[in-house]
């Protein structure tokens, strides 16, 4: 108990001679620089684990953003074949379509003769009399 009267008797020296508290706080309290300084960790920690969380979401998605892209280059293979093979069936329908109008045409010319020699006036022609028949 001694030993606390003395820290007593100190305190109580430092608070006459000096006249304020605040400039000389007792041994036994942390100082304001320490309290500061321990805010000041838990400030910096909390900013580190949230950065970190931040971080663990950035890499998750930039994973899912990456399956994503595999996914996409596999739909755009298929949609490659698929556009291929639809100009290999425009291509094939050109040309029967293509041979088909030829035909029709060819086949419309010769009606559309076929139906002006029909219209067009045929010479008349005489019919046999006996006297013509008897000179050959």
């Amino acid at each position: 108990m001694a030993g606390k009267e003395i820290c007593i008797a100190m305190t109580n020296e430092n608070r006459t001679s000096s006249g304020s508290e605040a400039e000389n706080p007792p041994p036994s309290t942390p100082s304001a620089k320490t309290y500061k300084h321990a805010i000041d960790q838990d400030y910096a920690i909390s900013i580190l684990m949230e950065m970190q969380r931040t971080l663990g979401k950035i890499e998750n998605a930039v994973e899912k953003l990456t399956e994503s892209e595999v996914k996409t280059k596999e739909k755009l293979g298929r949609i490659e074949k698929v556009m291929y093979a639809a100009g290999v069936i425009l291509i094939i329908a050109v040309a029967i379509g293509g041979w088909t109008l030829n035909a029709a045409k060819d086949f419309a010319m010769t009606y559309y003769k076929a139906s002006m020699e029909a219209q067009r006036p045929q010479p008349v022609v005489p019919p046999p009399t006996p006297q013509n028949q008897d000179k050959k």
